[in-house]
This record gives structure tokens, sequence and C-alpha cells, in this order.
């Protein structure tokens, strides 16, 4: 299937949180939780977006038979069974396999009420691990190169290691404390 763009992904995890929801209100909501800020999500793009997933069959609309008032009648839109397919994969991808300051990570952090904790835990667990691995490959990287620490490259490669670190050791914990949250209510 094709890769979700982030205002489609943006998009169907709105119509999980709020099924039936309008397209006049997803603007209001991008702009309220300031997508455009931590996410690349416009309130300029959500109609060309809807249209997308709607012709990809990730999600259906029918009129707004609530609108009262001027203006056009508004389209309320659900997720389709390929939809709902859709954003767990995306929110899968997003937990477990994306780098440091990626908005797909942010996206898919904040969808983590539509899956299981269990699997939540286990992206941020395999996350970590894909973290941990491309440390490694920097640093080897990093050690090949023949430029002083303080040299503008040196710098940069040692910034990207610590914030790569820093992500590794984030995702360790939260899954650590969804696992431990997880166990305490199961119990």
């Amino acid at each position: 299937m094709e890769e979700l763009s982030n205002a489609e992904f943006t998009l169907l995890l709105l119509m999980a949180e709020q099924p039936g929801i309008t397209g006049y209100t997803i603007t209001q909501l991008v702009d309220e939780r300031g997508l455009g800020a931590w996410a690349g999500v416009a309130s300029s793009s959500v109609y060309n977006g809807l249209s997308r997933v709607e012709h990809r069959a990730l999600a259906q609309s029918a009129p707004d038979d609530t609108k009262t008032g001027r203006g056009p009648r508004g389209r309320c839109y659900t997720l389709t069974p390929a939809g709902k397919r859709a954003l767990r994969a995306a929110l899968r991808e997003g937990l477990s396999t994306t780098r440091e300051h990626d908005p797909r990570f942010n996206l898919a952090l904040s969808g983590i009420d539509t899956l299981p904790a269990t699997t939540v835990a286990s992206c941020l667990r395999e996350r970590a691990a894909y973290l941990a691995a491309e440390h490694t490959r920097l640093s080897a990287i990093r050690a090949a190169q023949a430029h002083e620490p303080t040299s503008a490259a040196g710098l940069l490669f040692d910034r990207i290691l610590h914030a790569v670190e820093a992500e590794r050791a984030w995702s360790a914990a939260a899954a650590q404390q969804i696992a431990s949250r997880t166990e305490r209510t199961d119990r």
C-alpha cells in the first residue's frame, strides 16, 4: 500500500478520534493543535487530503445533515476498514522505525490511544533498538572521518549522535513506563 503523507496520516488520526468529523472541524483542530508547527500539516492541506483519502478508499463521506444556516452543507468523514488498516500500519511504522526529530514519530505518538498499550510498548522497544543500530552505524562513520572534534563536521556528527542517543533512551524509558502501567492494570 502507498505510504500516507503527513496530511493523510493526520486526517486518518482525527477520523479515528472523532468518527463522522467534518472537514471544517478538522481544519479547526489542525490550527488549535498547532499541527503545522510539529507535524508539518497546515489547515490549507485538509480538503485536498480529504479528497485523496476518499479517492484511495481510506475514508468515506456523507452529507452533514446537522448543518443549519448559510453556506454549503459540509461532509462528515469516517474511516473505512482499509483506512483503519492503513492507520494502524502507519502508527506502528511511525512508532518503531523513525529517526530523531521525525514529524511522523510525533504524529504516531499523538495517536497511541488507538492501539493496544502492549503494541505501543513493543513498537517503542523496536524504535529503541532501531535507534541503537543507527547510533552504531553513525558512530562508525564518525570514527572513519579524519575531522578534528571541534571542526564543523565533527561537531555536526557529535550533535546528531547525542540526539539519536537521547531519543533511544527516551523510547526505551517510554516503552518501560507503558509496559509497567499495562502490567498494573492487568492485575
